[in-house]
This record gives C-alpha cells, structure tokens and sequence, in this order.
C-alpha cells in the first residue's frame, strides 16, 4: 500500500528545536515561542532545502509567492529567526548567511513523525530477484529517470518560453523625466560595505528630487527591487519610471570604481552611462556629476559646467558615518534605530554643522517610541531639539519639517501641525513617509476622507512601502473597509512591517476580526519586547471577552497607568475595546493631563459612534483643543458645526 511521505508542514526537528509550522511555534526544553508567519516560511523553506544555498530571488519566489520585496524584508525576518534561534550570524549553528547570494541552513532537520519509504510496484516486482543493494540501486536510478526526465523537459519548455515568449507591451508610454535610482550594486570585497552603494544612490535620488521638471520614483519601491532580474522594461513599469539609473560600487581601501548606466524603460536601451575611478575624497563630485549628467540627459536645460547638488559635508569620514546611519534608520526595528542614533551622533561630535545628520538624528528619536517603547514625551524632546539644530543650520525642509510636523500633531498643537505638515509635503511631495505621518494627523482630526486619501495617494506613489501600505490598512480599518484592512495589513507584513511598527493598530484589527488569542499574543510580545511589564494583559483580555471582572481589569489598568508600565495609547485602547464608556471617559482626565498622546482617531472610527453619542464628547473635544481647531480650519464631515450642542454621527 502505497504511503503519503511526511511533508515539513507536518512538523519537524532543526537542530534541538521542534518546528510546528501550523501551529507557528518552536519548542524547546518545554519552551514555546511564536514566529510570525512570514518568518515561519523563511525557516520551512530553508529546511526544505537544507544545506543548500537559498538565493534572495528563491525566498521571493516560493516564501512570498512571487511578489517584490525589498532586501531588507528577507534580513529582518532572518534576523528575527536567528533571536529566536538563540544563532549568532558571525558564528551560526543554524542559518549561515552567503554574503551577496543568500543563506543555507546548515543545522540537521528531519521530520517529526517519518514512516518507512515503500517502492512503487512496479519498482518493486522488477527489482524483486536483485541483491539488497543492487535493488536500492536499481530502483533509485529507475526513479531518477522516471521523475527527472518530465521535469527537465517542462524546465526547458518554461525557460525558452520565458526567454523567447511574446512580451505584453505596456498601455502607453512612460514618461522619462520619472527616474528610479536602484540601490547601486556593492562590489566591494566586504559585504558590509553595502551601506555605501545604498547611500550612494539615495544621495542621487535627494539630489535629483531638488531638479526641478524631474520625478523620483520613492526610495522604498526602488530599493524593493534590489537583486531583480526583471527585464527593465518590466521594472519600469512596476515603478512608472521611463528612466531607471542602475550602477556599482567598488571600494579598495580609499580607491573607489563607480559605474553608473541610466537605461531608457520604454525600449530597454541605454541612454547613458560612465565610469569613475576617483578617491573616497571625491565622492561629492562623482555623486553630483551623475545627478548633472541624468538632468541634462532628461531635460536638457542646464547650463554647461553646471552642478545640480552641493556637498553635505567636507569630510568623506563623516559622510561614510552619516551613510551608515541613514542605513540603520531605513532598516526600522529596535536594534537598527539604537545603531542609527549612535551613529548621527558620532556623525555630529565630527561635524557638529552638518544640518542633514541632525534632521535624520531628529527622525530617529521620533520613530523609537513605535518600535522600543521608550516614552514618547521623552524621546519627542529629544527629536524635536535635533530638528530645531537642523533648522538652524539651514536643512530645515522636508525631513526636519515633517518631524516637526509630527511632533506638533502628538502634543496636539493641531493648527501649528496643519502649517508644519503642509509645508514639508510642499517640500517633500514624494516621501510616503511623511505622507502616512500626514494621514496619522487628519484621522486624528476627524478628517478621515482626507486621511483616507493621503493614505491611498501614499501607496499609488510608493506602491512597494510597507509604512504607506500599513497606514492605509488602519484608516480602512476605522472606516469600516474591513477587506481592504486585511489585504493591506497582509501586504505591509509580506513587504517587512509586520506588527512592531505599528503594534497597537494590528491589535485593533486582530480583535475586531475577533481574532482574540492572536491579538493577546501580538500584545504580549509588544510589551515584551519593549522591556515592559505584562501582568496587566491577561486580566484585561477576560474583561473583553467577559470571561473575567470588568473592575479587576479597571483597578490593574489604572494602576498599571500611573506606574508606567504602558502608555496612555494603549490606556485608552484596552478602554475603548471593553467598550466600557464610562470607564473611558472617567479615565480621560487622567490621560489627557500626563500629555501622553493617545490615538484621538479612534473617537471617529465606525466602533466610535458611542463615544461621539456621549454628551461628555463635546467637553473632551473643547479640552484637547480640537473644537477650536475645528472653527478656524473646518468641521469633520460627521460633526455638523454647532448652534449649541456639538453634534456628531
């Protein structure tokens, strides 16, 4: 009888640990630990090819089913599994990384539960008559053949098709003058010197974002198809780019080869390229002759001799630590935003003028709170005086702006934040960063139509970011689009979010879908992670699921509150989710005078409209400022401006 082989699936051994793949967990001496699901995959796939280098291409191909990630999603969920695996990357007993290829899994794996291979029959009758191991032998060569020959064949039939297949032309042509800058390939013989190609090409982008008459296709997108052997016309039409600017960097000590092509999209020809050989102290010159290169190929407008940027720094030493730590701060998660602030501060005790290194320093500060807990009034402080420093020092625009912006928007200057965000966009009006934080302010304003639409122009123009796509999840959220929430929650974890950059919004969504086991999980590895107190959670989850005492949960929240084991934001949503309404807003009080921000978006959410009933709306709208806010700038659209009582759907 013939017998189902064990599939991974089923659950297996990788080293000391047992892996349940459906149940998402490893379990080790009698120690459980959840993986998320993207990370589970990594690790399914990995053993399933064990000992076998996995490429960067393969993992998009079969973990996420084909679509453009970016690099920095793969390390980061590599990174994760390595914790969790208690591996050390420059040691591993697990996953061992391939620099510039991709990881194999060198630990042994076998399936927990395996049965005894049987033969086909026919196998079996022909070879019945042959020695022991002359049968093993027969048979797995008869297999081999029978198997191996179909595959081959459907292999060449795919790759010719492929290869030589008609091509679908694109709908209309694209428009040159929209460039995307890949990350510039690191040839160097070191794989840590892929922060350099990476700056490299972002300084280009910043550069040519300033010319104007040319479009910058986002940083995220661009960098999502980082090793893509897309055809390039492809690529173009993924990023609606005409112009695609691809290179590589090779670094020998203080030598430096630069190669850079700009390749037209709409025919797949190039339409320039060059070659730098040049010292590490001409890097500004390389940086700013390819921008003034690409600007007069695309526009044809700039004055012979001209340059198109200026130098951020005189010192190639400070710029290569100024580079390190923009790399650290695209990364996201705990880790990278701690090396980020180290580095823009070793960056600044060089160069103590340099305005850039203290507009990312600024960034750094304002994103820790969402991914390490820290108190955000404190590290506010901190950001919003690095900002005031790049101001000063004249790199006022854009990111400092727009951090401003943010942090005006949390200590709910709400009319300062309005001024602030629109003038960083009018200087920005392709960073999705600053979009999304956009978004965050006018939800939390009660003009959810205009935080949709930000939130949804966000995406169209930075298709492949997991913050833009993240925030357009939440927002679909609170509008009651609980479709669109899901696929863009799937599609923010698939391109590298997942939870920890936004926990306390996936929460929400997990327990409006009912999914409350996962919400309490995704919480307690928040509050975990964070170094925070959890004892707080489970009496809190009984109360919302009424198994447990609604005054139990009040008495440890309130008391968790005012010993700082949680923020006033995740306060007020444990409130608002045992949908206790007078309980909320006995505790407003004490949440709005600590000046810890809370999410005011929730108010105006579909599950809100109780909230907004209460005649105790009205006065908590006066106190934190948004009703005058509202007569100088305009009403929500489910707020009807008042004769005398506030009134809103």
């Amino acid at each position: 009888m013939e017998q189902a082989a064990p599939t991974l699936e089923e659950g297996f051994r990788v080293g000391r640990f047992e892996v349940h793949p459906k149940r998402l967990t490893l379990v080790a001496d009698g120690e459980s630990v959840r993986l998320e699901p993207k990370v589970m995959a990594v690790l399914v796939y990995l053993a399933e090819r064990a000992g076998d280098v996995v490429t960067r291409n393969e993992f998009a191909e079969h973990v996420w089913r084909g679509r453009v990630v970016s690099d920095e999603v793969l390390s980061r969920d590599i990174s994760i599994l390595r914790s969790n695996l208690g591996d050390n990357a420059k040691e591993p007993e697990y996953v061992m990384t391939v620099p510039r290829v991709g990881y194999r899994l060198i630990a042994p794996v076998a399936p927990l539960h395996a049965p005894p291979a049987e033969l086909p029959a026919d196998v079996a009758s022909d070879n019945a008559s042959l020695p022991d191991g002359a049968r093993r032998n027969s048979a797995s060569a008869s297999q081999r053949l029978r198997y191996l020959v179909p595959l081959l064949l459907a292999v060449l039939g795919v790759a010719l098709w492929l290869r030589y297949g008609p091509k679908p032309e694109p709908d209309h042509a694209l428009d040159a003058r929209n460039v995307a800058v890949l990350p510039f390939v690191n040839l160097s013989a070191s794989a840590d010197d892929e922060y350099f190609g990476d700056g490299l090409s972002e300084e280009i982008m910043h550069t040519l974002a300033g010319v104007d008459g040319i479009r910058v296709v986002a940083r995220t997108s661009s960098f999502a198809l980082r090793d893509s052997k897309d055809d390039v016309r492809d690529i173009g039409r993924k990023l609606n780019a005409g112009s695609i600017l691809e290179g590589s960097v090779r670094r020998d000590g203080e030598r430096l080869r630069i190669t850079a092509q700009l390749v037209d999209a709409n025919s797949g020809l190039h339409a320039w390229s060059e070659s730098y050989d040049r010292s590490l102290s001409d890097i500004f010159d390389v940086q700013n002759e390819i921008s003034t290169a690409i600007a007069n190929r695309l526009l044809g407008t700039l004055a012979p001799g001209s340059r198109v940027g200026s130098e951020p720094t005189r010192d190639p030493r400070v710029y290569q630590l100024f580079l390190r730590a923009n790399h650290a701060l695209r990364r996201r998660g705990a880790e990278p935003l701690v090396r980020a602030v180290d580095l823009f501060e070793q960056t600044l005790e060089l160069d103590p003028q340099f305005g850039r290194a203290y507009a990312g320093l600024a960034e750094a500060y304002t994103l820790q709170p969402s991914y390490l807990g820290t108190i955000e009034a404190e590290a506010h402080t901190l950001a919003l005086a690095a900002a005031d420093r790049a101001e000063a020092l004249g790199a006022g625009e854009g990111r400092a702006r727009g951090v401003r912006a943010f942090l005006n928007f949390r200590s709910r200057q709400w009319s300062q934040a309005k001024a602030d965000f629109e003038a960083a966009i009018a200087s920005s009006p392709e960073d999705s960063d600053l979009q999304q934080w956009y978004s965050q302010y006018l939800a939390n304003v009660g003009w959810m139509r205009h935080s949709y639409d930000v939130a949804k122009g966000a995406v169209d123009g930075d298709p492949l970011s997991p913050a833009a796509n993240q925030r357009l999840a939440v927002i679909s959220l609170w509008m009651g689009d609980r479709d669109a929430a899901t696929r863009h929650f799937a599609l923010a974890e698939e391109l590298g979010a997942g939870a920890p950059g936004l926990p306390e919004a996936y929460i929400a969504f997990l327990l409006l879908q009912t999914r409350v086991d996962e919400a309490r999980d995704w919480l307690l590895s928040t509050q975990t992670m964070r170094g925070r107190d959890t004892s707080w959670i489970d009496p809190v989850f009984e109360a919302i699921t009424h198994r447990g005492s609604v005054e139990r949960a009040l008495m440890v929240l309130d008391a968790g509150f005012r010993g700082g084991a949680f923020s006033a934001r995740l306060y007020f949503g444990a409130l608002f989710f045992m949908a206790d309404v007078d309980a909320l807003y006995g505790a407003m009080e004490q949440i709005v005078v600590s000046q810890d921000p809370f999410d005011v978006e929730l108010f105006f959410s579909k599950e809100g409209r109780p909230l907004r009933e209460d005649p105790r709306f009205a006065n908590l709208m006066t106190e934190i400022g948004l009703v005058d806010f509202w007569r100088a700038e305009g009403w929500p659209d489910i707020c009807d401006e008042p004769t005398s009582t506030l009134v809103c759907r």
